[in-house]
């Protein structure tokens, strides 16, 4: 059995204002795609680009060091810090101000807390079509699943017409953390009873 995680979706909500960036938030690693980004952001010079971690790690603060440098070149891309204290308020404006969340993890990941909390403040996310993510997005209503430099080009320009509404719906539809918990009791009746194990 497969329960997804949940977030806090009264804590991740829609924000008043929209612009046009797209972001990256997450740890700087070359398995999460930040090269990927890099690469689209050259191919794409008139969008702008935020790029938002904060590097605690040995590895991550290395990886981002390469980064930084390479981000020197590149006009429409911003790195931005986050702090230790408000992280997550932090987080939480960057992903009601986007107008799409960009994740392109080059590995399968299991599953992205960063994908269900910006559904829930309404914002689109663009990922690859591996892993987790096709049961997380609903390609082309909440976001849209990529498979090439070109896909992942045409998602950002047409990711602003999609809903936000429809993205929070969803979020708190699916991936609310009272919807998380329902579900484990609901698998762990389900074992107690002997109908599953």
């Amino acid at each position: 059995a497969v329960v997804g995680y949940g977030t806090a979706t009264e804590f991740y909500t829609e924000g008043p204002t929209v612009e046009d960036f797209v972001l990256y938030t997450g740890r700087p690693h070359v398995s999460k795609g930040v090269h990927t980004i890099l690469r689209i952001a050259r191919l794409m010079p008139d969008q702008q680009f935020v790029l938002a971690w904060r590097a605690d790690d040995p590895d991550h603060v290395k990886h981002e060091e390469v980064y930084l440098e390479a981000a020197k070149a590149i006009p429409n891309v911003r790195i931005v810090q986050l702090p230790l204290e408000g992280h997550h308020e932090a987080k939480r404006d960057l992903y009601q101000r986007a107008k799409a969340v960009l994740q392109p993890v080059a590995y399968l990941e299991a599953f992205g807390l960063v994908t269900i909390e910006a559904l829930a403040c309404g914002t689109p996310v663009i990922l690859p079509d591996k892993g987790s993510a096709p049961e997380i997005i609903q390609q082309g209503v909440t976001g849209f699943l990529c498979e090439s430099l070109e896909d992942y080009q045409r998602a950002i320009r047409d990711a602003g017409s999609l809903s936000r509404k429809a993205c929070r719906e969803d979020a708190v539809a699916r991936f609310d953390k009272r919807v998380m918990t329902e579900r484990y009791l609901a698998l762990y009746e389900r074992v107690l009873r002997g109908e599953q194990w």
